[in-house]
């Protein structure tokens, strides 16, 4: 610690505002305020590396198109590994990639991921986590579209990173539980086991060893009741350990779901009493697997359900079907008579919907779905989340402004302080909350078009209006051009007004011919006079608009001096020679920067002289800076 990241420059292609490099350093900000764990990140900036390798930086990047990643995933994290001098393996560095396929949000757009929520999880692998079985957790091994709840961590998450990086000094009054899960008197290897506090809620969860030890850590003094489930969906051994040569692999599922006190519901469970800095001890004898096939598998990503409200939930799973009895784990959740159906997923051959009712009173935090068949049981760890209530019927005046700098008051419900606002994924400044029905705040500097707004409350409760606010555009225009004449590779620079800071949303041509930008901001764009051209006017596009500037007078080049021939020499590179002296962090696989001692052009691709070059240890060389 602390530990640098890099983001690659180009950003994510399908976001136009720049707002997902916040979200990215607020992913990595989330784990870093665990204030019990001892994680520090520092953001390095942008780099032109993008794809997945060992180069010395972390990297997160929305733009590897050549690591292979199934269709079915979201992001993946691939880290590089190094032996310590105790001969023991520690992580050398982690790559993060968000898959080119799958649509992605800072804003809670309709069927897309989120950005920060996919990254929190993401960054969990980096520091060392394994997926969680608990369904509640930011580690559970799926996402949902159109939600922000992977954003805040739960219990389960903020356990498992302070085991890895305990702060000593921040250390909390805990206790912990410990045991064998045994079926015939012999240890479950895998079996999922969880504790359960006096309010229901699922606090922490591990998976036994092979001798079938387990130790659930971290938990608060009070009265907890523990069982342990097979990892038989809807998390499963594949989604364990990272690889089919992993730990966690020939798991044991063949048993029931069995309480503490060897019984088969929470309600007839034993009760184990945690006490700070002491373990406690619980045993578990498994119950014999279920004779029907009884299984519950869905939901695989828990269902938020606010205090007080009611609604409909759908399950799915294996012998779903007349007399089988669904529960939860806190008694103020009620549940109402189930309609069973069939097959909702390959997972879940039959199905049941019912009515859910959340008493105001009852604790928030992961709950636990049961379903009973007799004497056999099946259980979904942290299925339901119950939160606060979220803000809500969210509106704003005025709806519409210029792309920076509008005074908005946004009314709603649920509102709490220290809420934050995002326009189209971007912070607003000068929050205020003025109560829980009124916020005061400035529209962020954005682009034109119309926005969701969304209010993230500090408990991770949120809510959107879709396109509430409206970024009117105004009309680029050129002041200044200099010069007004020169050779191809010339660089030019454009003054004027309401350019845009992001050079992947600016297009400038010389009559017709794309150039390549350097920099941009608000009011200049630096650009390169590109190979091709024509004498005749500079125009550039933002955003749609498109504006004409003066004519740009095209000179003929100097003539080369870098002339293929028939022979060939090997030139001195040595210092004293004119060669630069290269430094590399390792020897194994590394890369340093030099400086470009003349204008290059490679087809369009034009590199002034001054420009930063990259050489890695094998020889090979980048144009660009990596």
């Amino acid at each position: 610690m602390p530990v640098s990241y890099w983001i690659n420059d180009r950003g994510s292609p399908q976001i136009s505002n720049g707002s997902e490099f916040g979200a990215i350093q607020a992913a990595f900000q989330t784990w870093q305020n665990v204030p019990t764990a001892d994680v520090r990140f520092i953001y390095r900036g942008t780099t032109a590396a993008r794809t997945v390798g060992r180069d010395g930086m972390n990297v997160v990047s929305f733009t590897d198109d050549s690591t292979p990643l199934g269709s079915s995933v979201i992001a993946a994290t691939f880290s590089f590994f190094r032996a310590d001098s105790a001969g023991g393996l520690v992580f050398d560095e982690s790559d993060i990639i968000f898959n080119p396929a799958q649509q992605f949000s800072t804003s809670a757009e309709d069927n897309k991921f989120d950005i920060q929520g996919v990254l929190t999880h993401e960054i969990g692998h980096l520091l060392g986590l394994d997926h969680a079985g608990l369904v509640s957790s930011v580690m559970v091994p799926f996402a949902a579209l159109s939600q922000l709840d992977q954003r805040t961590l739960a219990y389960d998450d903020i356990a498992a990173i302070t085991e890895i990086y305990p702060k000593a000094s921040a250390a909390p009054p805990v206790g912990q539980i410990s045991g064998v899960i045994q079926s015939g008197g012999v240890g479950v290897f895998g079996a999922h086991v969880v504790a359960v506090d006096r309010d229901g809620t699922a606090l922490v969860s591990a998976l036994s060893q092979r001798d079938g030890s387990y130790l659930l850590r971290f938990l608060p003094p009070g009265p907890y009741r523990v069982f342990a489930e097979p990892l038989d969906l809807p998390v499963s051994e594949q989604n364990i350990g990272g690889g089919s040569t992993a730990f966690y692999r020939n798991l044991k599922v063949d048993f029931g779901t069995t309480y503490f006190g060897n019984a088969s519901s929470l309600a007839e469970a034993g009760t184990i009493d945690v006490t700070a800095g002491v373990t406690s001890n619980a045993d578990i004898q498994t119950l014999p697997q279920s004779s029907t096939g009884l299984n519950l598998t869905r939901p695989a990503f828990a269902a938020r359900i606010p205090r007080g409200a009611s609604g409909t939930l759908r399950v799915g799973g294996e012998d779903l079907t007349d007399g089988t009895v669904f529960t939860t784990s806190n008694n103020g959740i009620v549940v109402g008579s189930p309609t069973f159906g069939g097959r909702i997923s390959a997972s879940a051959s039959t199905s049941a919907t019912m009515r859910l009712t959340v008493a105001s009173s009852t604790a928030v935090g992961p709950k636990n779905m049961a379903v009973n068949r007799g004497g056999s049981s099946s259980v979904v760890g942290g299925a339901l989340v119950i939160t606060d209530v979220s803000p809500s019927n969210i509106a704003i005046g005025p709806a519409s402004g210029p792309v920076e700098g509008t005074p908005v008051t946004v009314t709603g419900a649920n509102f709490r302080p220290g809420a934050q606002v995002f326009f189209g994924g971007l912070p607003a400044p000068d929050v205020r909350v003025v109560d829980s029905g009124t916020i005061q705040a400035t529209a962020p500097a954005n682009v034109p078009g119309a926005t969701n707004l969304v209010v993230v409350n500090p408990d991770g409760t949120w809510g959107v209006a879709a396109g509430a606010f409206a970024y009117l555009s105004q009309q680029p225009a050129m002041t200044q051009v200099t010069p007004l004449s020169g050779p191809p590779t010339t660089l030019v620079t454009i003054q004027g007004v309401h350019f845009d800071t992001r050079t992947q949303n600016i297009d400038v041509r010389f009559n017709g011919v794309s150039a390549r930008i350097v920099s941009a901001t608000t009011t200049a764009i630096t650009t390169i006079v590109p190979f091709g051209a024509a004498s005749g006017p500079i125009t550039i596009s933002i955003f749609g608009q498109l504006v004409t500037g003066p004519a740009f007078t095209i000179t003929s080049a100097a003539s080369s001096t870098n002339l293929a021939v028939s022979a060939y020499n090997f030139i001195d590179a040595s210092v004293a020679g004119g060669g630069t002296s290269l430094s590399f962090n390792n020897a194994d696989d590394s890369v340093a920067a030099a400086t470009l001692p003349f204008n290059f052009s490679l087809f369009r691709d034009i590199y002034l002289a001054g420009s930063q070059i990259s050489i890695a240890t094998n020889g090979w060389l980048s144009l660009e800076a990596l």
